[in-house]
């Protein structure tokens, strides 16, 4: 009897230890799945662009600051300074180099849970990558609400990017977060606040087969060749063994086998002398542990040895063909073969015997690809190449010379003057361009007795001296130039040489030197040029001429047209400025003995003082004493028709005599009325020897802006024309407005029973009127599930008196889940927004506890279980054993 108890306890420890055994491989063979560390934490605050990543996190890393919906926060920074928006952020890279097991990976969910202390605020993002931060996947670009949420947001994201065990326990899965003020409101920082921010991964040791995928030949290929290289890609765990299957209608036609190990293999097997027909074939991967994976769908391939070869054919361009250097070409050929064709390019040799080789892409039959000739002249020699997806190869041959075609251009050809006196030396000039290389440059002149001068010169701008003027008469210049591919070009330009005039000329001035330019006739080419006062000679050539004479600094002159030099040798101008005459800035004094045309005269006011330039006027006095600075005549005002130009701080007009000219300023009276007329009239004589009445119109004042108001006045002369545009100002006082109180108040009241004990969700607004009279008040209520999926919208307008309840009791039958309440409200202008989440559903204990540790599966759980109640039962046999064997029973 006591044998038979030994036997029976002993029979019983095995069915115990097998029990646990089989409990742990239960459990090892399950997923798992935990929150996965935060390895490095990088920070934005108030960071004046996304993406910096340039601050420290609060707490330290690695750790678990960011798993827990708790205290402990990674708190940062937005900003609102000088119209611009600063920005804040977290980023995590997560990893657990400890796991050593993972196969593969099960599923990813992120984990989040944040809030901010302003509404405003702007391109808000959640984002997770797989490829260190290289390319993020949105997870939402929701911003986050003003008060810390009710629960954690787990969103999955296992499809979003292509996980791998190596992505958790190398080098790590990445995570950003990041949002900007949004530039309204007041200046300041403004907190983010992020408690909960990890993955969430579940992953398994189990192995998986291995994976195959064919590469060549193609599906579906049609060859002539009957020696065919089949290549075949696998990855796995462990591999041993790789096998090609090659089979037709009536079995398998040959198999090949390779042994291979790591976990990645790439093998192609040759196969030779297959007979004609329809093949198909496939490759089988073996691991250590046995497992086999093949491809997901067989390839077929024809052979014939009777069907067309590779072909190139219709060669572009054609074989001596000739173009210009610099000039887009085509480069092609008609490429055709039985089966999918893998490459084309082409190798170009130039004339200097360097190389280039193209790639050529197709369309149908035609492989091709355009080309600029270089700046090389000569011969260049095309070999096409070719290469089909069996690995047939095929080549042709062409060439085409290139030249030089373009012609030089002359940038600027230029005589130093178009009229000279009889043997005054001449300037000859000229730059040129090519697109290759110029040559030579060179003139040639043919004289007024028809003789021609020729020589060559610089191509680049340096002057050539031509001395040979001694004829009376016309000139032409012929320029040419030419490229080192012969290539020519030429332009013609033209003088004339007149008789010598020794030009006497006297100029007296009251003050400084006077500039004297002789110009050709309605022209801007300078014949003469220099500075002098008193008497000189100079030389000029027989013909009418502009004479210029500039004053005072500048700041008077005036421009004689068509002054014979001839005819007015030996005569005088007198040039005088002052500020003597009564009521005038500056006036000049004019005394002139040449006859001329008409003269352009500009008066320059940037060296007087006065108020308004705008109010500056120009008169003329037609019998003016130069000697004794007076006008024997009357003033009378020309502003009218002059042009003042207020850029350049002058007067411009047109005179056929001279004698003075005067500035004065005029300021028009300013009207200090609360609203006044549109017209208000006015009388000036600025002078006794004036005499003109004028009008002002004027609009009205303008807003008050920094303590000043303003309008516009015209000024119009007694005739009705306008003179002049001027802005009056006085001051003023803005009315302060005091800010309107508080319209009204809302706050949002919600039952949040769980479903088990109630039937609805009651969500209940008060909004509380602070008006003397009952107000208006849009309102948007919308509640959206855990998928961002509307399910409730009640939008209506509510009238407020003292206070108002309304009560939205239709979020009924809803099943358990959490769900987002806004509210929008509108008032007149002014609007609040209001964010609540909540959550529907008993949570149990267990329920709790499984939320809290998510690695708990239902796996884990039942071999947990099972273990448990083995233990049980062995206590219990156990000591009914033990108490049968001592004979207790």
């Amino acid at each position: 009897m006591k044998e038979a108890h030994t036997k029976y306890l002993v029979l019983y420890h095995i069915f115990f230890i097998i029990s646990i055994i089989l409990s742990i491989v239960f459990v090892i063979a399950s997923n798992y799945p935990g929150k996965m560390p935060v390895k490095q934490c990088f920070a934005e605050d108030a960071a004046a662009s996304p993406g910096t990543w340039g601050d420290a996190c609060e707490n330290t890393y690695p750790g678990d600051s960011l798993f827990y919906d708790d205290s402990t926060y990674e708190t940062h920074a937005v900003r609102n300074l000088a119209g611009s928006g600063f920005w804040a952020g977290v980023k995590i890279n997560s990893s657990n180099s400890s796991i050593t097991d993972c196969a593969r990976i099960v599923n990813v969910s992120f984990c989040y849970k944040w809030w901010s202390q302003t509404a405003v605020i702007t391109s808000c993002d959640i984002s997770v990558d797989a490829d260190d931060g290289a390319s993020y996947t949105e997870i939402t670009t929701a911003c986050p609400g003003i008060s810390e949420p009710s629960a954690i947001t787990c969103v999955d994201v296992t499809s979003l990017e292509d996980w791998s065990c190596g992505d958790f326990w190398g080098s790590g899965a990445m995570a950003k977060s990041e949002l900007v003020h949004a530039v309204t409101g007041a200046p300041g920082y403004y907190n983010i606040t992020w408690d909960v921010f990890f993955f969430n991964v579940t992953y398994s040791n189990e192995t998986l087969p291995p994976v195959v995928s064919l590469i060549t030949p193609v599906d579906t290929t049609s060859t002539s060749n009957n020696n065919q290289t089949f290549t075949c890609n696998t990855s796995g765990t462990g591999l041993s063994n790789f096998t090609l299957f090659l089979w037709n209608s009536t079995g398998i036609y040959q198999t090949i086998s390779l042994d291979v190990s790591g976990s990645y293999n790439k093998s192609s097997f040759l196969v030779q002398n297959i007979t004609d027909g329809t093949y198909e074939w496939n490759c089988i991967a073996y691991d250590s542990t046995g497992k086999s994976g093949e491809a997901a769908a067989n390839y077929s391939i024809y052979v014939n040895t009777s069907m067309p070869e590779l072909t190139i054919m219709n060669l572009a361009p054609v074989e001596g063909a000739s173009y210009d250097i610099s000039e887009d070409i085509e480069i092609g050929a008609d490429v055709t073969s039985p089966n999918s064709i893998e490459t084309v390019y082409v190798n170009i040799t130039y004339p200097d015997a360097s190389s280039d080789q193209l790639s050529l892409s197709g369309t149908g039959n035609w492989y091709s690809t355009s080309f600029t000739i270089p700046e090389q002249i000569g011969t260049y020699y095309l070999d096409y190449y070719a290469k089909d997806s069996l690995g047939e190869e095929e080549t042709e041959s062409t060439y085409f010379a290139a030249d030089d075609l373009v012609d030089p251009t002359i940038i600027r050809a230029q005589v130093g003057k178009t009229i000279l006196y009889i043997n005054q030396q001449h300037r000859f000039q000229m730059d040129t361009t090519d697109n290759l290389e110029v040559d030579t440059c060179w003139f040639e002149v043919t004289l007024p007795d028809m003789s021609t001068d020729t020589d060559t010169f610089s191509c680049v701008g340096v002057p050539y001296l031509y001395s040979n003027t001694a004829q009376l008469g016309n000139y032409t210049v012929e320029f040419f130039v030419n490229d080192t591919a012969g290539n020519e070009v030429s332009t013609f330009l033209a003088f004339q040489v007149w008789p010598k005039v020794d030009f006497d000329i006297e100029i007296e001035v009251d003050s400084g030197d006077v500039n004297l330019t002789f110009y050709k006739n309605e022209d801007t080419e300078v014949v003469y040029s220099d500075t002098l006062v008193g008497e000189d000679e100079i030389a000029l050539p027989e013909t009418d001429l502009d004479v210029e004479f500039k004053s005072h600094s500048n700041r008077f002159k005036t421009k004689l047209r068509k002054v014979n030099v001839l005819l007015e040798d030996n005569k005088t101008m007198g040039l005088d400025k002052h500020t003597e005459e009564s009521d005038y800035l500056v006036t000049y004094g004019v005394e002139n003995e040449y006859s001329f045309e008409d003269a352009t005269v500009t008066i320059y006011y940037d060296d007087l003082s006065f108020s308004q330039e705008a109010n500056l006027e120009l008169f003329k006095c037609d019998n003016y004493d130069f000697d004794n600075r007076n006008c024997l005549s009357s003033w009378y005002e020309i502003t009218s028709s002059a042009t003042q130009n207020t850029a350049g701080n002058y007067f411009e007009f047109t005179t056929t005599s001279f004698s003075g000219f005067s500035i004065r300023e005029y300021v028009p009276p300013v009207v200090e009325t609360e609203t006044p007329s549109n017209t208000v009239s006015s009388s000036s004589t600025p002078s006794s020897n004036v005499g003109v009445a004028f009008t002002w119109d004027c609009g009205e004042w303008s807003e008050c802006i920094d303590g000043k108001e303003t309008r516009e006045c015209i000024k119009y002369n007694s005739a009705g024309d306008y003179v002049l545009t001027e802005d009056a100002e006085r001051a003023c006082q803005v009315d302060i407005v005091l800010p309107e109180k508080k319209p009204y108040d809302i706050t949002i009241i919600m039952d949040e029973l769980l479903k088990e004990e109630s039937d609805k969700l009651n969500i209940v607004l008060l909004l509380e009127n602070f008006q003397d009279m009952p107000i208006t008040l849009d309102v948007d209520l919308a509640v959206y599930d855990i998928e961002n999926k509307e399910i409730m919208r009640d939008v209506s307008s509510v009238t407020v008196e003292e206070i108002l309840w309304r009560d939205y009791s239709s979020l009924d039958a809803l099943p358990d889940g959490k769900y987002t309440v806004i509210v929008e409200v509108l008032y007149d202008i002014t609007a609040q927004r209001f964010v609540k989440e909540i959550e529907i559903g008993a949570r149990s204990p267990f329920k709790e506890f499984l939320a809290q540790y998510s690695f708990l599966n239902w796996t884990t759980v039942l071999a947990f279980t099972i273990l448990l109640v083995v233990t049980a039962s062995y206590i219990y046999f156990n000591r009914k054993v033990h108490l049968h064997f001592h004979g207790k029973e």
